[in-house]
């Protein structure tokens, strides 16, 4: 599994990952390589065809060994020295995940080095995840939501993830089961087999703690039922991918105090915060707010 390996060292040496889906055509990969200006594509063996086709001049590299097609895992056996780039964190582009938004074509957003990493610690303040945990990674990577939890999250926490090629409602079943899975983010449709599907019945799920359902609103009845009939604990939260993508998240041993429904607390700020109504009369910063109250310049 080299895509967290390509990605990390791309960002490593400086570059900006821009990530495509393993279903888009040709035509749609064309343009976003146009869009992005990449200037090169890595890919696997069975969506090279596609990839070539899209590419144009652009080398095709292949994280497998493909024929006729260079590798990285020829990089691997390399003993020149490690790249020392300069990255300025709160500028340069990491990571342009297209997202189509509710309107147009899908449009490219740069997210930088900080925006990410900021997001990863304030996901950490609301949401525990370690080196015992053992998640399921159903959700694509190319998505903000993949990327940032299934990927960046759990790779920072050290925990165990187990990848699935595409959603397979039986798979899915048996990794939870079989691997003794202990948290699983999902999104609503998966949800929804949780609380009815009979495939469910009668397989051991007593390892998962903890379901997070994301990417679309979850109605509330659905997720109660799905919660206890999974007996685990189950939340919601929110984002966009302009934001790398946490805004809500509904924090570790609190779903039973949320409201139905709800999308969690507001991440807190990565450093203490001052807010102003209006343009500053003054050069001295408003005192922080407290718990529940809004802050406003005299």
């Amino acid at each position: 599994m080299l895509y967290p390996v390509v990605f990390y060292a791309a960002s490593r040496a400086g570059a900006t990952v821009t990530t495509l889906s393993a279903l888009t055509t040709a035509k749609d990969m064309a343009n976003q390589l146009d869009d992005s200006r990449a200037t090169i594509v890595i890919t696997v063996g069975p969506l090279l065809p596609v990839a070539v086709e899209a590419a144009g001049d652009r080398p095709v590299w292949t994280c497998d060994q493909v024929e006729g097609h260079r590798s990285v895992q020829e990089l691997l056996a390399s003993t020149g020295p490690v790249p020392e780039v300069p990255v300025d964190a709160a500028e340069d582009i990491a990571v342009l995940p297209y997202s189509s938004g509710t309107t147009s074509l899908p449009k490219g957003v740069m997210l930088t080095h900080a925006s990410i990493g900021v997001n990863l610690a304030q996901i950490d303040a609301l949401h525990t995840m370690g080196t015992d945990d053992r998640i399921v990674a159903v959700l694509p990577f190319f998505h903000i939501y993949g990327m940032t939890v299934l990927m960046n999250v759990a790779l920072r926490k050290g925990a165990t993830v187990v990848v699935l090629p595409r959603f397979d409602l039986a798979q899915f079943i048996d990794v939870l089961e079989q691997h003794r899975i202990t948290r699983a983010y999902v999104a609503p449709p998966v949800v929804l087999a949780m609380a009815k599907h009979p495939a469910f019945e009668g397989r051991d799920f007593s390892s998962l703690t903890f379901i997070l359902s994301a990417a679309a609103p979850l109605d509330a009845e659905l997720g109660a039922i799905a919660a206890r009939r999974m007996g685990a604990e189950l939340g919601q939260a929110y984002g966009m991918t302009e934001l790398s993508p946490g805004t809500h998240l509904v924090p570790d041993g609190t779903a039973h105090e949320a409201p139905p429904g709800t999308i969690g607390k507001l991440f807190p700020p990565p450093r203490p915060a001052w807010c102003r109504s209006r343009p500053a009369r003054t050069s001295e910063p408003v005192s922080p707010a407290r718990s529940g109250s809004a802050a406003r310049s005299a």
